[in-house]
């Protein structure tokens, strides 16, 4: 990675916080939708909704992916973060760099907290 020039770590770096903000949207998704509407409109035959029903019957295996996924992302992202951190040779990059990375992580978990409308 000491190859890799600045820009294509930082793009590689946006690309991972978008896993990482989609896996989690997906995640709180699929656990706070209304499970009796999708299978009141999977009932009616509506594709969609019989394929989100089926998913929403094995969650094990879907949630299982997922948080591989969002652990893998977050764990790359964190390294090249401390990449970019170590490369500005700024005395506090690195801390500046794992407030970040922190404040990014706690605002994906409390979206999961917020009650649906």
């Amino acid at each position: 990675m000491d190859a890799a020039p600045t820009s294509v770590l930082i793009f590689v770096l946006l690309s991972l916080l978008v896993v990482i903000a989609f896996s989690s949207g997906t995640e709180v998704a699929m656990l706070s939708v209304n499970r009796y509407r999708i299978r009141t409109r999977a009932a009616s035959g509506e594709r969609r909704a019989r394929l989100l029903d089926r998913l929403l019957s094995t969650p094990d295996r879907w949630l299982g992916a997922n948080l591989v996924i969002l652990a893998l992302a977050s764990v790359a992202a964190s390294t090249v973060a401390t990449l970019l951190a170590l490369r500005a040779e700024y005395r506090y990059a690195l801390p500046a760099m794992m407030g970040a990375l922190t404040v990014y992580g706690s605002r994906r978990d409390s979206w999961g907290t917020i009650p649906a409308p």
